[in-house]
């Protein structure tokens, strides 16, 4: 009888149509005969298998789940135990058959007594189906949300760029229209002779005329330039290092300023005379004369006039030109050069620095009277 239901099992088996489980439900061996077990486990009552059925199903399971009969390692059954000898039977029959070939056997055998195991199989492959095909939907959607996203953050850095961009091109701008109104301020101011004064002080030292001979030409103004003669026969440098003991001797001219040292004639002299050096760069430099001066009593002791603002003439003042404003290599050698008083008045030394708007320039200066 085993043997009949054996060979019965065999064409079971074989009557199949041999599709891989992998290809017919997208499940392994393993899977597919977890299911296999358990469906018999929980309807083995309710399956109509015969005597036979039951051993080879039995035989099977244990083949497939502990390997070839043992006797060793399986506990011995007794004479009367029937339907224990008839299992052992079976299970022996199967001699050397593989492990995943008694499960497949297992699987085959319920497939053939339990159509419902088919329709549990494909139901399962439905839901991985599903389930995998949710997945992708997933991995699409957020792989769509990621580049939406990646969109967004390259249209605000572009947007920040070009606002960025904006912003510094309206800063240009606003700095060229700020130059451009200095640069026209300071024309202005230049043109409308709105210049910073000076006063000139420590004037009450008197010096005789130096000890140089001139040439008594002049430019006709009556200007000398005793620049060449070097009146207190120091260079550049030696002039600054001598000046720099005096703190009144020095002035700074800003970057575009114009700056003007007021120099009042005095009664009891004849001549001015002026010594100025600058360090490393050049400025500008003129002499102008402004007529019908009126010392004030402060003036009438030294001859200064200590005024702090500029002077604002009136529509009588009268302004001569001397020197016009050029530029002298005062960072080279010592500028000099003297004027005779033409009549009361007070001499206005121009430094000009409105041509340079990178630099200030520091100026070392001194003015002489002789009788």
């Amino acid at each position: 009888m085993a043997a009949a239901s054996t060979e019965e099992s065999t064409n079971i088996s074989s009557n199949t149509n041999g599709e891989p489980y992998e290809a017919r439900w997208g499940f392994s061996l393993e899977e597919i005969f977890k299911v296999a077990v358990d469906q018999y486990k929980k309807g083995k009552e309710d399956i109509c298998f015969s005597y036979d059925d039951k051993l080879h199903a039995v035989a099977y399971w244990r083949q497939a789940t502990r390997g070839k009969w043992d006797e060793s390692k399986t506990q011995d059954v007794g004479y009367f135990d029937v339907i224990g000898n008839d299992r052992k039977k079976a299970w022996q029959a199967l001699g050397d058959m593989s492990q995943e070939d008694a499960k497949r056997k297992f699987v085959d055998l319920l497939l053939s007594r339990v159509p419902a195991l088919s329709h549990m199989l494909e139901d399962m492959k439905k839901e991985r189906e599903e389930k995998e095909r949710m997945e992708l939907e997933k991995r699409e959607a957020a792989a769509k949300e990621e580049e939406r996203l990646k969109q967004l953050r390259e249209q605000e850095q572009r947007r920040k760029r070009e606002e960025e961009e904006r912003c510094q091109a309206l800063e240009a701008e606003r700095a060229r229209l700020q130059q451009a109104a200095l640069l026209s301020q300071q024309q202005q101011q230049q043109q409308q002779s709105h210049q910073q004064t000076v006063s000139v002080v420590d004037t009450k030292t008197q010096l005789e005329t130096p000890a140089v001979h001139p040439s008594e030409e002049t430019d006709g103004t009556g200007v000398e330039d005793l620049s060449k003669y070097a009146i207190s026969q120091l260079s550049a440098a030696e002039f600054i290092s001598e000046m720099q003991k005096d703190p009144d001797a020095c002035i700074v001219v800003g970057r575009g300023e114009c700056v003007t040292v007021r120099v009042p004639t005095r009664a009891d002299g004849s001549a001015l005379y002026w010594e100025f050096a600058t360090e490393n760069y050049d400025i500008g430099f003129g002499l102008s004369f402004e007529w019908a001066y009126q010392p004030t009593a402060s003036n009438a002791e030294n001859g200064v006039n200590v005024s702090p603002k500029a002077a604002s003439p009136d529509a009588a003042t009268r302004v001569d030109p001397l020197l016009p404003v050029l530029r002298r290599n005062s960072h080279e050698q010592v500028i000099a050069g003297r004027h005779k008083f033409p009549g009361a008045g007070v001499y206005l030394l121009q430094f000009d620095n409105s041509y340079s708007m990178v630099r200030s320039k520091t100026l070392y200066y001194r003015v002489y009277y002789t009788k």
